[in-house]
Protein backbone atom coordinates (compact mmCIF):
# COMPACT_ATOMS: atom_id res chain seq x y z
CA UNK A 1 0.00 0.00 0.00
CA UNK A 2 1.25 3.49 -1.00
CA UNK A 3 1.92 5.75 1.98
CA UNK A 4 0.22 8.47 2.26
CA UNK A 5 2.02 11.68 3.35
CA UNK A 6 2.05 16.04 2.91
CA UNK A 7 3.89 16.42 -0.18
CA UNK A 8 6.16 19.26 -0.16
CA UNK A 9 4.91 22.72 -1.93
CA UNK A 10 7.30 23.51 -4.18
CA UNK A 11 9.65 26.63 -3.76
CA UNK A 12 8.27 29.53 -6.39
CA UNK A 13 10.34 32.18 -5.18
CA UNK A 14 10.19 35.32 -4.56
CA UNK A 15 7.24 37.07 -6.39
CA UNK A 16 8.02 39.56 -8.78
CA UNK A 17 6.70 43.17 -8.16
CA UNK A 18 8.10 44.74 -10.91
CA UNK A 19 4.62 44.74 -13.65
CA UNK A 20 2.99 45.48 -10.21
CA UNK A 21 5.10 48.17 -8.98
CA UNK A 22 4.95 49.30 -13.07
CA UNK A 23 1.15 49.20 -13.07
CA UNK A 24 1.00 51.70 -9.92
CA UNK A 25 3.47 54.22 -11.58
CA UNK A 26 1.33 55.37 -14.15
CA UNK A 27 -2.29 54.61 -12.19
CA UNK A 28 -1.23 57.11 -9.51
CA UNK A 29 -0.33 60.07 -11.76
CA UNK A 30 -3.79 60.00 -13.76
CA UNK A 31 -5.92 59.48 -10.24
CA UNK A 32 -4.28 62.64 -9.19
CA UNK A 33 -4.72 64.15 -12.46
CA UNK A 34 -7.98 63.65 -12.36
CA UNK A 35 -9.00 65.11 -9.40
CA UNK A 36 -10.90 68.18 -9.58
CA UNK A 37 -9.47 70.81 -6.84
CA UNK A 38 -11.36 74.00 -5.59
CA UNK A 39 -9.92 76.89 -4.00
CA UNK A 40 -11.59 77.15 -0.63
CA UNK A 41 -11.54 80.67 1.51
CA UNK A 42 -13.13 81.28 4.74
CA UNK A 43 -15.57 83.21 5.01
CA UNK A 44 -17.53 84.81 8.50
CA UNK A 45 -20.60 82.67 8.92
CA UNK A 46 -23.19 82.31 11.44
CA UNK A 47 -26.19 80.59 11.41
CA UNK A 48 -30.30 81.93 12.24
CA UNK A 49 -30.62 82.84 15.63
CA UNK A 50 -33.59 81.91 16.86
CA UNK A 51 -36.45 83.97 18.77
CA UNK A 52 -35.64 87.58 17.90
CA UNK A 53 -38.81 88.49 15.81
CA UNK A 54 -38.01 89.72 12.51
CA UNK A 55 -38.23 93.31 12.32
CA UNK A 56 -39.01 93.76 16.40
CA UNK A 57 -41.46 96.29 16.03
CA UNK A 58 -38.69 98.93 15.26
CA UNK A 59 -39.64 101.52 12.56
CA UNK A 60 -36.99 101.47 9.80
CA UNK A 61 -35.89 97.63 10.00
CA UNK A 62 -34.48 96.48 6.72
CA UNK A 63 -33.43 92.61 6.40
CA UNK A 64 -31.96 91.36 2.98
CA UNK A 65 -32.07 87.83 1.93
CA UNK A 66 -30.33 86.24 -1.16
CA UNK A 67 -31.72 83.09 -2.42
CA UNK A 68 -29.91 80.66 -4.70
CA UNK A 69 -32.53 79.00 -6.77
CA UNK A 70 -31.50 76.93 -9.83
CA UNK A 71 -31.89 79.19 -12.67
CA UNK A 72 -31.46 83.17 -11.36
CA UNK A 73 -30.93 84.95 -8.07
CA UNK A 74 -33.55 86.45 -6.35
CA UNK A 75 -32.84 89.45 -4.25
CA UNK A 76 -35.32 89.97 -1.31
CA UNK A 77 -35.89 93.20 0.97
CA UNK A 78 -37.97 93.17 3.89
CA UNK A 79 -39.17 96.71 5.88
CA UNK A 80 -40.79 96.67 9.00
CA UNK A 81 -41.86 93.39 8.54
CA UNK A 82 -43.15 93.85 4.94
CA UNK A 83 -41.43 92.39 1.53
CA UNK A 84 -40.65 94.56 -1.21
CA UNK A 85 -41.09 93.48 -4.55
CA UNK A 86 -38.26 90.79 -4.81
CA UNK A 87 -35.42 91.50 -7.68
CA UNK A 88 -34.71 88.69 -9.60
CA UNK A 89 -31.23 88.13 -11.27
CA UNK A 90 -31.45 85.58 -14.06
CA UNK A 91 -28.80 83.30 -15.37
CA UNK A 92 -27.36 84.56 -18.80
CA UNK A 93 -24.99 83.33 -21.82
CA UNK A 94 -21.59 84.54 -21.29
CA UNK A 95 -18.75 83.96 -23.88
CA UNK A 96 -15.57 82.19 -23.00
CA UNK A 97 -12.82 84.60 -22.60
CA UNK A 98 -9.09 84.06 -21.59
CA UNK A 99 -9.74 84.79 -18.38
CA UNK A 100 -6.31 83.74 -16.81
CA UNK A 101 -2.79 86.36 -17.01
CA UNK A 102 -3.99 88.40 -19.89
CA UNK A 103 -4.30 91.59 -18.64
CA UNK A 104 -7.26 92.42 -21.41
CA UNK A 105 -10.17 90.81 -22.10
CA UNK A 106 -10.71 88.69 -25.04
CA UNK A 107 -14.24 86.98 -25.38
CA UNK A 108 -14.40 85.21 -28.56
CA UNK A 109 -14.91 81.66 -27.46
CA UNK A 110 -18.38 79.69 -26.76
CA UNK A 111 -21.30 80.23 -25.19
CA UNK A 112 -22.65 79.13 -22.03
CA UNK A 113 -25.21 79.48 -19.03
CA UNK A 114 -24.07 80.73 -15.69
CA UNK A 115 -25.17 82.57 -13.05
CA UNK A 116 -25.02 86.15 -13.43
CA UNK A 117 -22.43 87.08 -10.65
CA UNK A 118 -21.86 90.62 -12.18
CA UNK A 119 -25.39 91.88 -12.10
CA UNK A 120 -25.72 90.76 -8.79
CA UNK A 121 -22.58 92.16 -7.56
CA UNK A 122 -24.33 95.17 -9.26
CA UNK A 123 -27.54 94.86 -7.63
CA UNK A 124 -26.33 94.14 -4.10
CA UNK A 125 -23.84 97.18 -4.42
CA UNK A 126 -27.10 99.68 -5.29
CA UNK A 127 -28.95 98.36 -2.01
CA UNK A 128 -25.62 98.54 -0.11
CA UNK A 129 -25.52 102.47 -0.93
CA UNK A 130 -29.22 103.56 -1.08
CA UNK A 131 -30.66 101.36 1.60
CA UNK A 132 -28.10 99.37 3.79
CA UNK A 133 -25.27 101.55 4.48
CA UNK A 134 -24.83 100.84 8.31
CA UNK A 135 -25.70 97.08 7.81
CA UNK A 136 -23.40 94.60 7.08
CA UNK A 137 -24.78 91.35 7.40
CA UNK A 138 -27.31 89.33 4.43
CA UNK A 139 -28.92 86.01 4.35
CA UNK A 140 -27.88 83.66 1.69
CA UNK A 141 -29.70 80.31 1.19
CA UNK A 142 -30.01 77.77 -2.07
CA UNK A 143 -33.98 77.30 -3.20
CA UNK A 144 -32.86 73.11 -3.45
CA UNK A 145 -30.41 70.82 -2.04
CA UNK A 146 -29.02 70.25 -5.82
CA UNK A 147 -27.21 73.74 -5.57
CA UNK A 148 -23.37 72.90 -5.90
CA UNK A 149 -20.99 74.72 -3.08
CA UNK A 150 -19.29 75.98 -5.55
CA UNK A 151 -21.68 78.76 -6.69
CA UNK A 152 -22.61 79.44 -2.65
CA UNK A 153 -19.16 79.81 -2.46
CA UNK A 154 -19.07 82.23 -5.78
CA UNK A 155 -22.03 83.94 -4.68
CA UNK A 156 -20.72 84.97 -1.49
CA UNK A 157 -17.66 86.61 -2.85
CA UNK A 158 -20.03 88.57 -5.12
CA UNK A 159 -21.76 90.62 -2.20
CA UNK A 160 -19.11 90.62 0.44
CA UNK A 161 -16.88 93.49 -1.14
CA UNK A 162 -16.63 96.03 -3.43
CA UNK A 163 -15.09 95.86 -6.93
CA UNK A 164 -13.53 98.36 -8.60
CA UNK A 165 -14.88 99.05 -11.97
CA UNK A 166 -12.60 99.20 -15.09
CA UNK A 167 -11.79 102.97 -15.04
CA UNK A 168 -11.13 102.09 -10.80
CA UNK A 169 -14.02 105.15 -10.14
CA UNK A 170 -17.36 103.98 -9.60
CA UNK A 171 -17.37 101.55 -6.55
CA UNK A 172 -20.90 100.52 -7.87
CA UNK A 173 -19.14 98.67 -10.56
CA UNK A 174 -20.60 97.23 -13.71
CA UNK A 175 -18.92 94.87 -16.26
CA UNK A 176 -18.99 93.99 -19.57
CA UNK A 177 -18.29 90.54 -19.74
CA UNK A 178 -17.40 87.83 -16.84
CA UNK A 179 -13.69 88.59 -17.61
CA UNK A 180 -13.97 91.75 -16.55
CA UNK A 181 -15.48 90.60 -13.41
CA UNK A 182 -13.37 88.01 -12.99
CA UNK A 183 -10.37 90.16 -12.95
CA UNK A 184 -11.96 92.98 -10.74
CA UNK A 185 -9.61 94.21 -8.03
CA UNK A 186 -11.11 95.12 -4.89
CA UNK A 187 -12.18 98.40 -4.22
CA UNK A 188 -10.43 100.16 -1.22
CA UNK A 189 -9.84 103.44 0.30
CA UNK A 190 -7.84 104.98 2.80
CA UNK A 191 -8.57 105.38 6.45
CA UNK A 192 -7.41 106.19 9.81
CA UNK A 193 -7.19 103.50 12.85
CA UNK A 194 -8.07 104.37 15.85
CA UNK A 195 -4.22 105.45 16.30
CA UNK A 196 -4.45 107.90 13.47
CA UNK A 197 -1.93 106.02 11.04
CA UNK A 198 -3.44 105.79 7.60
CA UNK A 199 -4.08 102.65 5.64
CA UNK A 200 -5.36 101.25 3.14
CA UNK A 201 -8.59 98.96 3.66
CA UNK A 202 -11.12 97.16 1.52
CA UNK A 203 -14.21 98.60 1.12
CA UNK A 204 -16.90 95.99 2.36
CA UNK A 205 -20.59 95.44 1.10
CA UNK A 206 -22.08 92.67 3.37
CA UNK A 207 -19.18 90.68 4.96
CA UNK A 208 -21.30 88.99 7.19
CA UNK A 209 -23.31 85.78 6.23
CA UNK A 210 -26.25 84.06 7.46
CA UNK A 211 -27.13 80.94 5.92
CA UNK A 212 -30.56 80.31 6.21
CA UNK A 213 -32.78 77.03 6.07
CA UNK A 214 -35.84 76.85 4.03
Amino acid sequence: MAKRGRTKDPDLGDPDLILIMSIMCILIPMLIYSFVFFEVKVQEVSLPKFGQGGAGGKKGVLNLTLVVAKDKFVVKVQEDGKDREPITVDKTSFTMCNDGEEKTCECTGEEYQDYNYPELHRVIGELKTKDFQDQNTINITASDESIPWKVLARTIDAVRVRLTAKEGKDPVATFENICEYNQAKVYKIEKEDADGNKQTVPVEMFPKIVFLML
